[in-house]
Parts: C-alpha cells; structure tokens; sequence
C-alpha cells in the first residue's frame, strides 16, 4: 500500500514554503517598505535558529537513541557525523525557503530590483550563519527556554508582518531592532547600506557574522 504523506514529505515541504512565501508577498507588499520586508525575515530567522537549536540539542545530546547506538562497534565521532549530515540535509528546506522570502520581496517592491540578483547569495549565507549558530547555541545556551524564544520571535514576525501597513509610525524602530540584535540583521543591513545606499564600508559587518561560520 502507498504510505500517507507525513510532514517531512518533500511535496508537502515544497507547498508549504511556497504558501508562506506568497503570504509573506501579499503582506510586505503593502507595506512597500524593503527594510521592513527584511526585519520580518531576520525576526523569523532568529525564532528558527532557537527551534533549531532545540531540535539539535534534542537529536545529538538528549536524544535516546545514542543510548543504542553506543552499543555498536562505531565510534562517537561516526556517529555524530552521521547525524550532523543527516541533521545538516534539512537545512537546504531552508536555503529553498530563504531564496523564495527574498525573491518575493524584490519583485512587490519594484524601485529595489536589485535585491532578486542578490537573493541567491543571501539565501545562502543566512542558511550557512543560521546552521552554524544553532550548533553554538545547542552547546552554550541548551539551558535557556529554547521553545519559548523561537515562538516569542516568530509570533513576533507574524504579528509585525499582518498589521505592518497598520503601524507605519513603529516600522522604523522594527528595522532598527532587527538590524542590531541578531547577526542575521548585520547581514541585511550590510546588504541595504552598500547595495542601495553605496555605503561599502558597511560590509565590514559582515566580519563579525562570518565569525561563528569561521569557527563552526
């Protein structure tokens, strides 16, 4: 008998990024402002590293299954390769869905085209940062509420998105927030300062974001 689609269906996988992107659209083109666009996704990627985080610490260090598999004539460091490969496979849903978000908001705001050229690049430098920051967090913040953080943040970037064109006066303070927190918004506000804005000498921020690839 065929198997029911479960979750990690690749189509089911693909119907679901490609709806949140076009909810993502409807939404942020609204607003017209690619700035805030970008708040929203540094927002939902910071939500998803803490979910990654959790599901990380859950699978290698947590998990039941290294009770059994340190039963068998395989090393530990077999074993943790296997899983991080494994584990690492499933970050390219994410890639897939990063390069749809930035695609989407270049094309609802026509005077920033040139973010569609750039989306490949920064869908997979957020990929890369957001992979190599959940190893990190998985190892020194597997104490804090992981769960909660990732709901508060992603909450947050629902909330903001669906009443974005409704709260112009706050939108500025969203942007700012965003670009300063969390080094996924370093990336972004490098992208904004010296692709629109010519201000090159803001790429050096993305010093600072490539450390934790650098050392992951």
């Amino acid at each position: 008998r065929k198997r029911r689609a479960g979750p990690n269906d690749p189509n089911r996988r693909i119907l679901f990024t490609l709806l949140i992107a076009l909810v993502f659209a409807s939404f942020a083109g609204r607003v017209r402002n690619v700035e805030f666009g970008l708040a929203i996704i540094s927002l939902w990627t910071a939500g998803t590293v803490f979910r990654k985080t959790r599901q990380w610490f859950q699978n290698f260090y947590g998990s039941e299954d290294l009770l059994a598999l340190n039963l068998l004539p395989i090393s530990d460091e077999q074993i943790f390769r296997v899983q991080s490969r494994k584990f690492a496979r499933l970050f390219s849903w994410n890639f897939f869905g990063f390069l749809l978000l930035y695609l989407a908001l270049g094309i609802v705001n026509p005077q920033e085209r040139m973010l569609i050229l750039f989306a490949p690049v920064l869908a997979l430098v957020q990929t890369a940062l957001m992979f190599s920051l959940s190893l990190h967090a998985a190892v020194f913040l597997h104490a804090f509420p992981l769960g909660t953080l990732a709901g508060l943040f992603r909450t947050a970037a629902v909330f903001l998105l669906l009443v974005g064109s409704q709260i112009q006066g706050v939108i500025p303070y969203v942007i700012q927030f965003s670009y300063w927190f969390f080094p996924t918004g370093w990336i972004n506000y490098a992208l904004v300062q010296s692709v629109f804005r010519e201000d090159w000498l803001t790429l050096v921020l993305l010093v600072p974001s490539g450390i934790p690839l650098s050392v992951g």
